[in-house]
């Protein structure tokens, strides 16, 4: 019974240590060696009063209940050894736990995340550049591309392009018939560029159109109307002013409409000019008509201070 720390109280649970119970320890005691002592041949006999016996009932009772709770205070006990033992063991086996270094581990991990979070920005930021240089190098390829689309239109569309290909279609024949022209009425040979610029040639120098005499500018009209006419297929002239050339000229012409007419290529030419009598000695192809008093009149040789032909 000593070995236990008390009795726990059935109303509290709380255990009462045992010097509250060391007066009815002391007569329980005396009781059970006052029985003891008694004749065996007495066990019926009625010596413990009623009041008594409760109270022994009693201390039965709390005695059995202190036996029990020593009981399971010894189990518990003993696990609590056990347990202390295996503690003691493990923290023996363990090795000391360096604190600082764990937390040199740790500063060491944040630093290579934060490492890695910035390389991964960074390697987005060039991604996100990358696309939109991609992009950019795309749209200025479009863009190259149409400036070239409209620089070929405006080269096709320059005085060198397409319209000076058609000039250059248009004016091939038309300088080809001055430069046969020249050569029949022995006059300088006139040229048309794809500017459109009229030059004139005595075989050594050219000279453009508004730098020549007047009898050169009409020399130039002249040949310049008959190649239009041969080669829209008219061949028809009309040529004023005919007394703007020297006599030279004049012979010069003549010849060379006589040729064409003679050639086909002329068939009909109307030619004024202010004379002072009627050329004689034309050919048969030319047929010259004296206006005066504005009155038309045939003329075969008669002579005037002034003459149109």
């Amino acid at each position: 019974v000593d070995s236990t720390a008390g009795v726990v109280s059935e109303e509290t649970g709380l255990v009462v240590e045992w010097e509250e119970y060391s007066d009815l320890t002391s007569r329980m005691r005396a009781h059970v060696s006052a029985a003891a002592s008694k004749d065996e041949g007495e066990e019926n006999e009625n010596t413990v009063a009623p009041d008594q016996l409760a109270q022994y009932e009693k201390s039965l009772s709390i005695l059995r209940n202190s036996v029990n709770n020593g009981k399971r205070d010894l189990v518990l006990a003993e696990e609590a050894t056990t347990k202390l033992a295996n503690i003691d063991s493990d923290e023996a086996d363990d090795a000391p736990v360096d604190a600082r270094a764990l937390e040199e581990a740790i500063e060491k991990n944040t630093q290579e995340r934060q490492a890695v979070r910035s390389d991964a920005d960074k390697f987005k930021e060039m991604y996100t550049n990358a696309v939109s240089r991609e992009r950019l190098i795309a749209t200025a390829r479009e863009l190259h591309d149409d400036i070239l689309g409209w620089l070929k239109i405006s080269d096709a569309l320059s005085p060198n392009g397409i319209q000076n290909d058609i000039l250059s279609e248009a004016l091939t024949p038309l300088n080809n018939r001055l430069k046969q022209s020249a050569g029949d009425a022995r006059w300088g040979q006139v040229s048309i560029g794809s500017d459109m610029q009229v030059l004139s040639s005595d075989g050594k120098t050219q000279q453009p159109y508004h730098l020549l005499s007047e009898s050169g500018q009409w020399r130039t009209e002249a040949m310049i109307a008959e190649a239009i006419s041969y080669i829209s297929g008219i061949k028809m002239l009309f040529l004023d002013r005919f007394d703007v050339l020297d006599m030279q000229n004049r012979s010069d012409f003549i010849f060379w409409l006589n040729s064409l007419a003679e050639s086909g290529d002329l068939e009909t030419c109307f030619v004024f000019g202010t004379l002072k009598a009627v050329p004689s000695g034309l050919p048969g192809t030319i047929k010259p008509y004296w206006i005066e008093n504005g009155a038309l009149e045939r003329q075969s040789s008669k002579t005037k201070e002034t003459a149109n032909v």
